[in-house]
């Protein structure tokens, strides 16, 4: 049987959702059957390079970057339509807004060279729905709109996104599938000791016997770590928070530490490429997003078996079972945000029991074994 080759087009190399999602979509194809090679931007950095397997290829292109830019964007569809031309992949998969248009008229731009070329969009959260200028909004949809057609299928990780693209006419119901993310759900985790004491030599600080409140992403306005901050403003003096991650907003959140008086008791770990493996060193996980697609960082937190508490936004109503697999709370709310986070500190027998219906579905729906499946499909169909 032919090897299928798969192209997958993603904007970034820094670690976030997206990467995760590709690192294990290569990890668990099987490699009898698919041969994957991955191309991101080469100024975005190389933090997914450290999640694909050995098997798995990979290189960079110079214009692909994250940011609109006329020229920088020309150049990428060039770049592309070369690596298309030359790889001659079975299926195009595109990862990420941007990708995901450049991506796309690449394909286009050489569809008679590849005529039986699958060209799939995966998309994690519809950017259109970031917090945006208005102008902003409307001129992402209407990439959104005008790009669909040159793909064959769209996939989204929540059936809030499917609804979403629903509404607004992205494209045909027929060329719209949902598959959540999925992920080991025996993820290899070190003992809650050995995380913690690593942490604590990594940040030059030592917890004791302190509850550790934390939470993993990148630095972008869609994140609102600016609620998670004044939520731990307000909450008990004993409890110590750790952010772990990177980007562009790092001043002014440190600024909004200073001034919320948390110096010493918020930390901030930096981005760290296997973040995951610290996440035994929490007693609980926040997410604070007023904008998500199918939160990574809250998969990994529900698979540790944390108690988590998340805001009400993207795929994170159908993730939780609020007060029985977490607790789910609205987003821009700081204080609802901390007195959730209270009832799970104050009580470490509520928050086991969280964390364990937390990590019973995962298995029960978001096992990597189940996601890989569906693309399995997708891609042979």
């Amino acid at each position: 049987m032919a090897m299928h080759r798969i192209l997958c087009v993603i904007t970034q190399g820094e670690m976030g959702g997206a990467q995760r999602f590709v690192g294990q979509l290569a990890e668990n194809l099987d490699s009898n059957q698919f041969s994957i090679h991955v191309i991101w931007g080469k100024h975005t950095g190389d933090g997914i390079a450290h999640l694909l397997p050995p098997h798995t290829t990979w290189s960079t292109i110079k214009h692909l970057v994250r940011n609109p830019s006329p020229i920088n964007d020309l150049l990428a569809i060039g770049e592309l339509s070369n690596q298309f031309c030359t790889r001659k992949p079975d299926s195009i998969l595109l990862i990420s807004s941007k990708a995901g248009f450049v991506g796309s008229l690449a394909a286009r731009r050489v569809r008679s060279a590849l005529p039986n070329t699958k060209v799939i969009y995966r998309i994690g959260g519809w950017t259109f729905n970031d917090p945006w200028h208005p102008w902003q909004g409307h001129m992402y949809r209407w990439m959104e709109k005008f790009s669909a057609r040159l793909k064959d299928v769209i996939v989204v990780n929540s059936r809030h996104d499917l609804l979403r693209a629903e509404e607004l006419g992205i494209c045909p119901r027929q060329k719209l599938v949902c598959i959540h993310n999925g992920i080991d759900p025996f993820l290899s985790l070190p003992s809650s000791q050995d995380a913690r004491g690593e942490l604590e030599t990594r940040l030059g600080v030592s917890f004791d016997n302190s509850p550790v409140v934390g939470t993993i992403a990148n630095f972008y306005p869609a994140k609102d770590l600016g609620v998670f901050i004044r939520a731990a403003a307000r909450m008990a003096n004993n409890v110590q928070f750790v952010i772990i991650g990177s980007g562009p907003l790092h001043k002014d959140l440190v600024s909004l530490v200073n001034k919320c008086g948390l110096q010493r008791r918020l930390h901030f770990a930096g981005s760290i490429s296997r973040a995951w493996e610290f996440l035994p060193a929490f007693n609980a996980f926040a997410l604070s997003s007023k904008k998500e697609g199918f939160p990574w960082a809250l998969l990994e937190a529900m698979t540790a078996r944390l108690a988590v508490v998340a805001t009400s936004v993207g795929a994170v109503p159908e993730m939780i079972d609020s007060g029985v697999s977490g607790l789910i709370v609205p987003s821009e709310d700081p204080s609802a945000l901390a007195d959730a986070l209270g009832l799970i500190i104050r009580d470490p027998i509520r928050a086991q029991k969280l964390g364990i219906a937390a990590h019973q579905r995962v298995l029960e729906q978001f096992s990597v074994q189940q996601m890989v499946g569906r693309y399995t499909k997708l891609f042979l169909e």
